[in-house]
């Protein structure tokens, strides 16, 4: 607690005067507090943003590397709340500003690496994946067809220290700043996920000649259309809802769209833009209206596709594609977040499929048909339950 106290003050040299500086000090979980803090996040996203910030001289990154140091475990996730940003903003300007000195945010992902790198023992991450050509023990009758030997993939490599950023390290030293906040992620406010989310769609569109098309290339990750349906004769059922298609294992039509992201519309600004439908949102927020992640303006979808192209390597779309499944899938996650969280799929896909990424590839393809198939699923959830409430009225009457 001492710790976060110290901390604090030192904020408050650092970013003045804050609102809930006095409530700070005297919470008794103050770095929890200060993690779910809004004000205090947007004070720190905006000095993150300013054109003169990322300098060695900068006293906030001073602030995030010493703050990380104390090896608090709940002031260690205050500093990783800002990573996406961090990483966003660095990305964007060492694009951009090939000549401008970034000292200070190398600095702070330079020690996120390292903290990761030591966690690991700089050993890679492997899985084992069985051999689906042998039989599992719940096969009937068992055959037996010698030993079966596992196959080792590697999910994330191998870790060597690092002192300094440098150009074909610079991807490394981010996915393991990024690696670091998907590990924390359960315990992120939303504001940190949607950034992330905000910036995986802008990483994979700037400065690429078919932004507006993303939509279009995001519908060949469905099922390809059947020739027709074994089970059912043509023209019996209406168009089914994507997550129906799915589940069952047939194919969408070339008529079946996936739909439009909840509390979001198509745009008349232009193709592969979305506005917030103001309807709707304003129904879902109706009962939380004091809650201010939930009212987060998606005000990057106006943000220009134009610039330089970033460079996106595997070892950052790593981490972003664990980070986007947890969006889609995590019991916690709103609809707000989900919708973030299929619109940066959506483009990451169209980056791969461009550039011919095939991991990327799959694993964004993936995170498509996850998010359909969870939206059939909590609608499937809903109606079930509905339905037991009806049944259980009826009983009682009769």
């Amino acid at each position: 607690m001492a710790k976060a106290l110290e901390r604090i003050q030192a904020l408050a040299h650092v970013l003045g005067d804050f609102d809930s500086y006095d409530a700070l000090l005297e919470s008794e979980r103050p770095a929890k507090d200060l993690l779910d803090d809004e004000n205090v996040a947007d004070n720190i996203s905006r000095r993150i943003l300013q054109p003169a910030s990322g300098k060695a001289s900068d006293q906030l990154c001073q602030w995030l590397f010493d703050t990380y140091q104390t090896q608090d475990p709940g002031l260690q996730l205050v500093v990783l709340r800002f990573v996406p940003i961090l990483c966003g903003e660095y990305l964007r300007r060492v694009t951009t500003c090939l000549d401008k000195p970034l000292s200070g945010f190398e600095a702070v992902l330079v020690a996120l690496y390292g903290a990761e790198t030591k966690a690991r023992g700089g050993k890679p991450v492997m899985i084992n994946v069985p051999d689906l050509g042998h039989a599992s023990i719940y096969h009937s009758p068992p055959r037996t067809i010698g030993s079966p030997q596992p196959h080792v993939e590697m999910i994330s490599p191998a870790m060597e220290p690092q002192t300094s950023v440098t150009s074909s390290q610079r991807a490394v030293i981010i996915g393991g700043a990024l690696e670091l906040f998907c590990k924390r992620i359960i315990s992120m406010p939303s504001r940190a996920k949607l950034d992330l989310c905000h910036y995986a769609r802008s990483w994979a569109v700037k400065g690429c000649s078919w932004s507006n098309e993303v939509e279009t290339i995001a519908k060949s990750a469905m099922p390809s259309p059947p020739s027709q349906s074994p089970i059912e004769p043509r023209g019996e059922s209406a168009s089914p809802s994507l997550g129906v298609a799915l589940t069952v294992g047939q194919a969408l039509t070339v008529e079946q769209e996936p739909p439009d992201p909840p509390h979001l519309r198509r745009s008349i600004r232009g193709p592969g833009k979305w506005d917030i439908d103001e309807l709707s949102l304003s129904n879902f927020l109706q009962p939380r209206e004091n809650d201010r992640d939930a009212v987060w303006e998606f005000d990057y979808q106006d943000e220009s596709t134009d610039g330089s192209r970033v460079s996106l390597d595997i070892d950052i779309l790593r981490p972003i594609f664990k980070a986007l499944g947890h969006c889609l899938m995590a019991p916690s996650t709103t609809p707000l977040i989900r919708s973030a969280a299929t619109i940066a799929a959506n483009a990451l896909y169209a980056r791969a499929s461009q550039s011919l990424m095939p991991e990327a590839l799959m694993a964004s393809r993936s995170l498509i048909r996850l998010s359909a198939g969870s939206s059939f699923g909590r609608s499937s959830s809903t109606k079930v339950h509905s339905a037991e409430i009806l049944v259980r009225q009826v009983r009682h009457r009769n």
